[in-house]
């Protein structure tokens, strides 16, 4: 339901990290799939307009080096 869906975003905590290179939306979604799959990573939303990367994550922050060695490799 509404309140769920509420309930779960609000207990969500965000990191918005600067990326740069995305060239198209296979650029964002390679990092979104690849980050996606870092534990602790509930959600990830890439966006090359805004040369962002926005990881959601609930209890436990996600391994940021992980998440900086994906987005440099890729």
């Amino acid at each position: 339901t509404l309140l769920e869906v509420f309930i779960i975003q609000s207990f969500m905590k965000q990191l918005i990290l600067p990326v740069s290179g995305m060239h198209c939306r296979a650029c964002e979604m390679l990092l979104e799939k690849a980050v996606g799959k870092v534990p602790n990573v509930a959600h990830v939303t890439a966006d090359q307009s805004a040369g962002t990367l926005t990881i959601e994550y609930s209890k436990t922050q996600p391994d940021i080096k992980k998440i900086e060695k994906i987005v440099t490799e890729n």
